[in-house]
Formats: C-alpha cells, structure tokens, sequence
C-alpha cells in the first residue's frame, strides 16, 4: 500500500514553532481534500489542550483530530522539518518529522495510527526517514510496508 502520494509530502519546512509545523501539516490534508480546513484548528486546539502526546517516537510528533471535526477522507500528510523543534516533550523532543492523519471514522483511526506506529517501530526506519533528501524517497518509505 502507497501510504504518502508525492503531494502530501512537503521536505525541508521552515517551521518556527510546533503551531506552524501542525497547521502545515492540517493545510497539506486539506489541499488534497482529505480534510476540512476546520480540522487544522481541531489539531491544534487537542495539541494545546492535551499537551504534547502527539511526540509519541523521539522526533516524530503525529499531530490529529476526532473524525467528527473535519475529516473527509482518509489521509497522511509527511513534514519533515528544516530544523528540529521542541514540542514540549521532555522524552521526545526534538521533532524533525511531523505526521498528520485523518480519518472517517474512530475504527480507521486506530487501524492508521496502528500502521504507522508499526512502520514507525522498524529498527532501520527512523535512519532512512532522516536520510530522505526527495520526495520519492521518503514516499518509498512508506509504500514498502
């Protein structure tokens, strides 16, 4: 399965902050329509409410919102980031590599975030993500799995 099109992967972002490498993100979803621009906002508001959980894997934040506030499709949207920046987790920071999904509904939620923390959890695979210099391979990537 090809989980990133070469569209919904954007290298080298020049984020300052967690907020703009989220809204980014959000802003990929939704120009492939998988999203709502309301769903950027869901993101970001969860984020700041309920800390930085998204920082799951040591600099991989995996930023995503509640079906229900905007997902229209499922999607995955690839930011690796300029520089790394802090997120707010202690165990975690820094992120170089955000992941926003979305989802139809509460059981491809937990199927995709399942996927990706599998992929995620290869013992290779954080080094070829780092080592990624075009959009084709970082898709590659993800397509292998």
């Amino acid at each position: 399965m090809k989980w990133l099109s070469l569209d919904s992967i954007e290298l080298d972002y020049p984020a300052n902050t967690w907020q703009q490498a989220v809204e980014k993100a959000g802003q990929i979803l939704v120009k492939n329509k998988h999203a709502k621009e309301t769903y950027i906002q869901a993101m970001l508001r969860m984020t700041s409410e309920l800390g930085p959980y998204i920082v799951m894997t040591p600099g991989i934040a995996i930023p995503h919102a509640r079906p229900e506030e905007g997902a229209l499709d499922l999607g995955l949207a690839a930011l690796k980031l300029r520089t790394p920046i802090p997120f707010g987790n202690k165990d975690n920071d820094p992120v170089y590599l955000v992941l926003a999904f979305c989802t139809p509904n509460a059981e491809a939620h937990i199927e995709l975030l399942t996927s990706i923390a599998d992929i995620l959890s290869q013992e290779d695979i954080l080094e070829k993500i780092k080592a990624a210099e075009n959009k084709e391979a970082f898709s590659s990537i993800f397509s292998l799995h």
